[in-house]
């Protein structure tokens, strides 16, 4: 018996692939982008303003004590004063652009999934300034009142290392009169997890009992634990890529633009940063993170993050717009800390 010769429904035109033209039925969810974890802004000192153009902090040193000769007169001692003001940098914007055409021809809604991405853009943005604003004031050699920044302590590529790490870190804090609460590190993700897998002398065993009561299990969706008194969460966003232009680096297109108003790593004198170029213009080769004490950055705010979005009846489409006016910068440099592999 021969074979029967089969009209495939599927095939366009009678050859090529015999499922091309069945419908393809939605499946109820859209796969959208996953959005990254932001940590930086509960994390450290925040003004907001109401008009202006920037925002000052003042800054004061410390007094000092003298015995007191009988008879002598008491002309009383100078106190060092300065100040940090940061700028609000140029409004930052993401956006996107949908056709009513396009809108009316597709089957799944993209407003609200456009909507979260451009407010992803935004918040990112503002974490990856904000660590690299961290970095400016550990390698500040001194601030405007005579504080020298806290500078990089190496944590390795070992769990056990970046413990030892953090735990220095700690003792650097103590050693400058940093407070001991509020005091956080954020960590590429492998050296998190390094840390909770490290061991020796029982580091590990004792850091994980007692930052998950006692479960010893990181699984619980709470990823941040305590060492030394320091918070340790992780990021994507430590900066490792050579952005010095004068050493065959690449200046960040965004967060070293003009429109970038602050310039924290010329602010702390860091070799060939310039002050057009933002929270960029140096090396980051071999951070792993940093960590800091919320006194330590500063973030002044004029218009906070929002979305919005205006039917254009030129355009036949609906543009979405995303937006914020913030600037950033170090304010106690003896407060922040690099983490450096070596």
């Amino acid at each position: 018996m021969s074979d029967m010769t089969s009209s495939r429904l599927g095939q366009s035109g009678g050859s090529g692939d015999a499922y091309e033209i069945f419908l393809k039925q939605f499946s109820g969810e859209v796969l959208a982008s996953f959005a990254e974890r932001n940590v930086m802004m509960p994390l450290h000192t925040v003004r907001t303003i109401t008009s202006g153009k920037s925002a000052q902090f003042p800054m004061t040193g410390v007094a000092t004590a003298a015995y007191h000769v009988p008879g002598a007169e008491i002309l009383g001692g100078a106190i060092n004063h300065a100040e940090r003001v940061i700028h609000i940098d140029n409004l930052l914007t993401s956006s996107a652009f949908i056709a009513n055409i396009d809108e009316a021809m597709n089957h799944y809604d993209v407003r609200s999934i456009y909507s979260k991405e451009i407010g992803y853009a935004l918040s990112n943005h503002a974490d990856k300034a904000l660590l690299r604003t961290v970095i400016a004031g550990s390698l500040d050699a001194a601030d405007p009142i005579g504080n020298a920044g806290g500078g990089s302590v190496v944590v390795g590529t070992t769990g056990d290392a970046a413990v030892q790490g953090l735990l220095d870190c700690a003792q650097k804090f103590d050693e400058t009169d940093v407070p001991q609460g509020d005091r956080y590190a954020v960590v590429t993700p492998d050296t998190f997890y390094n840390i909770l897998k490290s061991g020796a002398a029982g580091q590990g065993t004792n850091i994980m009992n007692r930052d998950f009561g006692g479960t010893a299990s990181p699984t619980r969706g709470e990823q941040a634990l305590t060492v030394g008194g320091i918070q340790v969460m992780m990021s994507n966003h430590i900066p490792t890529a050579n952005e010095d232009d004068d050493a065959s680096g690449t200046v960040d297109p965004v967060l070293g633009s003009t429109s970038v108003r602050n310039s924290p790593f010329a602010d702390a004198g860091v070799t060939n940063a310039e002050t057009n170029e933002g929270y960029s213009g140096t090396t980051f080769a071999g951070y792993r993170g940093v960590c800091f004490h919320r006194s330590g950055v500063g973030t002044v705010k004029l218009l906070d993050l929002a979305v919005e979005s205006d039917y254009l009846v030129q355009n036949q489409g609906t543009l979405m717009v995303s937006k914020f006016a913030m600037g950033h910068n170090y304010l106690r440099a003896d407060a922040c800390i690099g983490l450096k592999e070596s």
